[in-house]
């Protein structure tokens, strides 16, 4: 009698959830990215603030104008609770960009940082 072999087949099957690899880096460099976005969210949140309160009898975020354009200028000063980095992002999103509705930025980048953080689900 001949002696059988039985042929092995590769497993091809490969679970479905495999192809999507999103947030398939490190836990280090997610909590690492959460951390920064948060970071980040407060910093926006200190800047858009800063830019309606700031002002002191002129009209809100009109302070601080005439500063971001001179933002390598040294000598000018801002009102802006971030000094001249806090005066242009302020004036980049509230002024020329979303308005008031440019705190729902804030929102979802401390959501999205406290998710990698977190290490929650999503």
């Amino acid at each position: 009698m001949a002696k059988t072999v039985k042929k092995e087949t590769p497993d091809n099957k490969k679970d479905p959830n495999s192809d999507i690899k999103i947030l398939k880096t490190k836990k280090q460099y997610r909590m690492l990215f959460g951390f920064l976005l948060v970071l980040l969210s407060i910093a926006f949140l200190v800047s858009f603030i800063s830019f309606f309160v700031s002002g002191q009898g002129v009209a809100s975020g009109q302070a601080d104008q005439s500063a971001v354009d001179a933002f390598t200028n040294r000598n000018e000063v801002v009102e802006n609770w971030l000094g001249k980095f806090g005066a242009y992002i302020a004036d980049l999103f509230i002024y020329r960009g979303f308005g008031v509705a440019s705190f729902l930025f804030v929102k979802l980048l401390f959501l999205s940082g406290a998710f990698l953080v977190l290490d929650l689900p999503i």
